[in-house]
């Protein structure tokens, strides 16, 4: 694992070096020397300082860290070569009693990191992002940008360093921290040499132990912080020391990797700045619009009313609040203070069966009416309605948009009621008459045509019109005069028949007496 191969690496002729932490718990048990003159470090500001922990196969490695963004942890990158991001845990808190955890959903660190080769000490740095934002309360301290970049005119300024490494008594898990002098700053390619003769890597920043303490197994990855204008930020990665922990100890130099850092969290914006969610800002607060200092969540305060500075501040009078009870209407704050309305809450319920009240401590709350009760669900079209159990239902028949008037397309609107609709002229229709004609739509109305013709040209017949069943003819009497001697016959205009007298005063002979005599046989006269 990355701690105990980087704890055999020995350099010819100079102090043996080991990586300042991370190691299973059963090594942890072999360090001889703890951390010198620590002490618990209970600082609000310091809960971005996070104790790491990974494991595989019965072994746990633990390391510090330190929230630099609302999701982002700068550590070491012997702490997190080699592992995945479902083996790491995060721990926020000031030690195992109060714990907080936080999985990781990414880890990288530097490509320059080689823990086989002294040469690549200095790119000991890596960056982890957590699956959620860390928790509430907890603010983001900032890295040290290259343009306030530490420099050998800066040794015997104040590091402060912080870490969940072990104290004197052996124990580990608690957030130590001690200040001591800014001893040798290296930023030589090839490493510097120290004025005791250690050999120290380039871009690194180390303490000497001899000033009285300092950081030892458990610390890796946990900051150096300087107070620069009295802003605080991360200079430091604690990385490496002598194998003792009795002499110097090392961190990796923060400023020099500012552009590695921002094209991995991205850019975040300082208290006071403009904001729209959180993960914007490097507190890790937006709150009304800006980068706030911390969550500002107590009634009639705000971070809007200063925007440059990003604090909590007591909110305008007049602007609105909450004082936990909605029965007394809008409140507002008046000199720092939320002061209770007097106008109660509509709660009128847009269901028209259900009745609404204010109960304090609660706010508007609905009850049923009584079933059977009337109502409107608002659809004129399903007809009366009343209540059933909370709801509007239809009780009645439907509307009947029916206006017996074929010239019209008759509908219903949910909201107006019946629509009659106008068919186009000329639309065929029937008012019911068989004997004004065939109708037709004109503006919406049913029109008469022209009456039918019902002479069937039979002077048998009389001929009429029904209105139910149109043209009737209805038969003459037999022997009715048709005219010009002619009667009706069976319903047809014929020839009227013979009196039997001749027009020549002789007698007449029928037809039939005629045969009659022609059929007489005529006897035959005997030839005597």
């Amino acid at each position: 694992m990355p701690a105990r191969k980087y704890r055999q690496i020995l350099l010819p002729g100079l102090l043996a070096l080991a990586v300042a932490a991370c190691g299973p718990t059963q090594k942890l048990g072999r360090e001889r020397f703890p951390i010198i003159n620590g002490t618990p470090d209970t600082s609000p500001e310091h809960l971005a300082v996070v104790f790491t922990e990974t494991g595989a196969g019965g072994w746990v490695y633990y390391c510090s860290g330190t929230l630099i963004a609302p999701t982002i942890v700068l550590t070491a990158a012997h702490c997190a070569e080699g592992w995945a991001p479902e083996q790491y845990l995060v721990h926020f808190g000031f030690d195992q009693s109060d714990f907080e955890d936080r999985n990781v959903s990414e880890i990288i660190y530097h490509p320059n990191w080689d823990p086989d080769e002294f040469a690549t000490v200095g790119f000991d740095i890596a960056l982890l992002r957590l699956s959620l934002p860390a928790p509430a309360g907890i603010a983001p301290i900032p890295y040290l940008p290259q343009s306030m970049a530490i420099t050998r005119a800066d040794l015997g300024m104040p590091l402060e360093f912080a870490g969940f490494g072990k104290d004197e008594n052996g124990q580990m898990g608690r957030k130590l921290h001690i200040t001591l002098p800014l001893w040798e700053v290296c930023t030589t390619a090839g490493g510097c040499t120290a004025s005791n003769g250690a050999h120290l890597a380039f871009n690194t920043i180390c303490h000497s132990r001899a000033d009285g303490g300092g950081t030892c197994s458990g610390d890796s990855g946990g900051p150096a912080f300087v107070s620069i204008d009295g802003e605080e930020y991360v200079a430091g990665i604690t990385s490496y020391g002598d194998s003792d922990c009795n002499s110097f100890g090392c961190s990796t130099k923060v400023d020099v990797y500012e552009e590695w850092i921002n094209d991995f969290i991205g850019s975040f914006s300082v208290n006071g700045q403009v904001c729209t969610n959180s993960a914007q800002c490097y507190s890790g607060f937006c709150v009304d619009g800006v980068c706030c200092e911390n969550s500002c969540d107590a009634p009639c305060m705000t971070c809007a009313g200063d925007k440059t500075a990003g604090s909590c501040t007591p909110a305008p009078d007049g602007s609105s609040c909450d004082d936990g009870e909605p029965c007394n209407g809008p409140d507002t704050c008046q000199q720092g203070s939320c002061i209770p309305g007097n106008t109660p809450p509509d709660c009128t319920p847009t269901n028209p069966c259900l009745e609404g009240s204010c109960q304090p401590g609660q706010g508007c709350v609905t009850t049923p009416r009584a079933d059977g009760s009337p109502c409107d669900n608002g659809n004129l079209c399903d007809g009366t309605d009343s209540c059933r159990q909370g709801q509007c239902l239809p009780a009645g028949s439907p509307l009947d948009c029916d206006d017996d008037n074929p010239c019209t397309e008759d509908s219903c609107d949910p909201h107006s009621g019946c629509v009659h609709d106008q068919v186009a002229d000329g639309t065929s229709c029937s008012d019911g008459l068989a004997c004004n004609g065939a109708e037709t739509c004109q503006a919406g109305a049913c029109q008469a045509g022209s009456a039918p013709s019902c002479d069937d040209d039979n002077a048998c017949t009389q001929d009429s019109c029904d209105d139910v069943l149109g043209c009737q003819h209805q038969q003459m009497p037999e022997g009715s005069s048709c005219g010009d001697g002619r009667t009706c016959q069976k319903g047809l205009c014929l020839p009227a028949p013979s009196s039997g007298c001749s027009t020549g005063g002789g007698p007449a002979t029928s037809l039939l007496g005629l045969l009659l005599m022609l059929l007489v046989p005529v006897r035959r006269r005997e030839i005597f």
